[in-house]
């Protein structure tokens, strides 16, 4: 697998260990009952709902959308507006009567979503059941499309195995591609691969096959890899977002406020850390403690970027619209723009990476100042108790 594909698949999982972990960070609020080790909503539910836990469940009826993320994420029924799910494993078998937006280490759709498909992570199926009335775009390592596909479809992996029916064009980038003989493809299909793509005789491709040059196929992984690994940035930033408002509003705060605090604390955890953690793991007292904060480093790293996203997000809000109290659809909306505005920046020498730098040892700080802010508010409570 290369590293861009590496990197997409990564950032999910990370998501999937970080969402537990932060399980003491949950708004105490009317939603507070739907955090926790399982989680299981039924019957008809006429809202958006927003889900997280070590294993999610919905069985019900939603009449809204549905946002949940957890080392198992699993939604059937009928859900009648979009889909964000994130975890080690997503199961869809809900018909969804708009979009669906997932990442995680193994997706599975296996009903009908009247809009698109956007999906990153290590195994991706559209199974035989599955049809997708509109567009399809997958990234990750194992790529299974066996079911529907209504308009176009782009995908990119290490292996993509095709057998389902596509009316429309098909572009694939990929270490290995193979269209099976139940494959039916409407348009034409363009791929980049090292290998000749292993084309059925039986399968049936109505317009023209084309293999683009290698060097085009690098070029394109590069770039194309970056995107990937943004949309993945995008589905962890909007799931925990909508699933931690009120903390992520008080990070934000915090970050209006005092910017160089969390400038200065960003700057102790991300170069301080890593040889606390190596002194720790060196010690037979301190080993444990060593292991837990090698693993919830890179985590604070990530959710650090995320949270300075929303803050770049959040400043571009403010020199747009001038408000003060945006909408969650405005704040989705502005960390796209925001993580689009870095991926460019990218482009030119330095000021991408010291925008990626910059967020994240700001939301780094944050993070921790926030944190550290509920632990003493907990403290207090509990004495009083």
């Amino acid at each position: 697998m290369t590293f861009s594909r590496l990197f997409a698949a990564s950032i999910p999982l990370l998501l999937f260990c970080a969402i537990p972990a932060t399980g003491a960070f949950a708004d105490n609020d009317k939603l507070s009952d739907e955090f926790g080790e399982q989680v299981i909503r039924e019957g008809v539910i006429n809202q958006d709902i927003y889900l997280a836990g070590e294993r999610v469940e919905v069985r019900a009826r939603v009449n809204g959308d549905v946002v949940a993320g957890g080392g198992q994420v699993l939604i059937e029924n009928q859900v009648n507006g979009d889909v964000i799910a994130v975890g080690g494993r997503v199961d869809i078998r809900a018909q969804v009567f708009d979009d669906v937006r997932a990442a995680g280490g193994e997706i599975t759709i296996s009903n009908r979503v009247n809009g698109d498909v956007i999906a990153a992570g290590g195994h991706i199926r559209l199974d035989e059941s599955a049809a997708v009335g509109d567009r399809a775009w997958l990234a990750g390592g194992e790529i299974d499309v066996d079911g529907l596909v209504d308009k176009e479809l782009r995908a990119a992996g290490g292996e993509i195995v095709l057998s389902g029916l596509i009316n429309g064009d098909v572009t694939l980038i990929a270490d290995s591609i193979h269209i099976l003989p139940t494959a039916r493809i409407t348009g034409n299909l363009v791929y980049r691969s090292a290998e000749t793509a292993d084309i059925s005789d039986q399968a049936l491709i109505a317009g023209n096959v084309t293999r683009l040059p290698m060097e085009h196929a690098e070029e394109y992984g590069i770039h194309g890899g970056t995107l990937i690994g943004l949309l993945a940035l995008f589905v962890a930033g909007t799931a925990l977002y909508l699933i931690y408002p009120h903390f992520s509003h008080a990070t934000l705060r915090i970050l209006r406020e005092r910017p160089g605090v969390s400038l200065g604390l960003g700057l102790v955890v991300l170069f301080v850390t890593p040889p606390v953690i190596m002194i720790l793991m060196a010690t037979v007292i301190g080993s444990v403690l060593g292991i837990v904060s090698l693993l919830l480093y890179p985590l604070t790293l990530l959710m650090g970027f995320l949270a300075g996203m929303l803050f770049f997000g959040d400043l571009l809000l403010r020199m747009v619209h001038k408000s003060h109290d945006p909408t969650r659809g405005r704040r989705v909306a502005s960390l796209a723009a925001s993580l689009f505005i870095v991926w460019l920046a990218g482009f030119l020498p330095l000021l991408g990476g010291l925008l990626v730098f910059a967020a994240t040892l700001l939301g780094s700080g944050a993070l921790i100042l926030q944190t550290h802010k509920m632990y003493k508010a907990f403290r207090r409570v509990e004495s009083g108790a």
